[in-house]
């Protein structure tokens, strides 16, 4: 986690934002007995950005083709996703979620539906094969498989046990339509985690040897959450 507002101190755009009382005031707390520079408003995990983000309503979340999905959407599908991977599939906080899929926006509820169930997303590489992705079920052991019909395939053809959820009707695993429209998980039911908590394994990329899964903290993602939106407020565009 690293924020980026230590050398704009003296910039007149940020300095009323990182001033004390300024919404990007900056402190100091000790994670794994370490100090570390933290935000005083950031959210405290992923959850809570989920829960805010609802207020946002029926403004375009995600435009995918042409598709649109509004905060409403992206909200109602991942929490009815996430009912069905608490209720069918017995995901609990700390359990592995894992997403594999060319990107489509049911990667993005995937990912939300996690969050809320306190699990762990793992999203994995939409270029690997049967071997690849065996390696990482092994690994991350998933309670349950989010994918499109091309990487169902590549996981049955691997002999891979664990439920599929097929993200565009894919044969041969459960239909995301009947997971992610039906009962929503209660707001009051969605996980309680702490912001040195796991919420990601993201794998890299192999280029010198076996994939390897890096555990990332709620508190990781929601600083970069923070300096993306400072770097927005100084002006700089986010590519």
């Amino acid at each position: 986690m690293t924020i980026f507002s230590g050398g704009f101190a003296d910039d007149p755009r940020v300095a009323d934002l990182l001033a004390p009382g300024g919404p990007f005031e900056i402190t100091e707390t000790i994670v794994d007995g370490r100090p570390v520079r933290t935000y005083v408003r950031c959210p405290r995990t992923l959850a809570d950005i989920f829960t805010r983000s609802a207020a946002h309503g029926d403004l375009d979340s995600m435009v995918y083709r042409d598709q649109r999905l509004t905060f409403t959407d992206i909200h109602t599908q991942a929490l009815a996703l996430a009912q069905t991977f608490r209720a069918d599939y017995g995901v609990a906080p700390g359990d592995r979620v894992m997403i594999a899929m060319r990107n489509r926006p049911e990667f993005t509820v995937a990912f939300w539906a996690s969050v809320v169930c306190g699990a762990i997303a793992v999203p994995v590489n939409a270029w690997w094969q049967g071997p690849e992705l065996a390696a990482a079920v092994a690994e991350s052991e998933p309670k349950v498989i989010v994918a499109d019909s091309e990487r169902i395939g590549r996981f049955q053809e691997s002999g891979c046990a664990v439920p599929l959820i097929g993200a565009d009707g894919a044969e041969d695993a459960r239909h995301y339509e009947d997971c992610a429209f039906g009962e929503q998980l209660a707001a009051d039911d969605i996980a309680v985690r702490e912001p040195d908590d796991p919420v990601a394994i993201l794998y890299t990329s192999g280029t010198t040897g076996r994939p390897k899964g890096v555990v990332i903290t709620h508190r990781g993602i929601t600083h970069n959450v923070m300096n993306m939106a400072l770097m927005m407020r100084r002006g700089m565009l986010i590519a």
